[in-house]
């Protein structure tokens, strides 16, 4: 299967995301990744600094939904 007319990585799944929420993502992202870089992180430990936050993100969703 294709993404945008190229084929998708092995493994990987798409994941349709509603414009709003991708927005608040790639917003959130670039401060992560703006800050990092002015604070002279390495690469790896930008992307590192990305992931966590998402997985954070996730978790306190969960929470929240299982509160319910």
């Amino acid at each position: 299967s294709t993404i945008n007319g190229k084929s998708k990585p092995k493994g990987m799944s798409v994941t349709k995301i509603e414009s709003d929420s991708r927005k608040m993502i790639e917003a959130e992202t670039l401060s992560i990744f703006t800050t990092m870089t002015n604070a002279g992180a390495s690469l790896q430990q930008t992307l590192l600094a990305i992931y966590l936050s998402g997985m954070s993100a996730a978790y306190a969703v969960g929470v929240t939904n299982d509160k319910h």
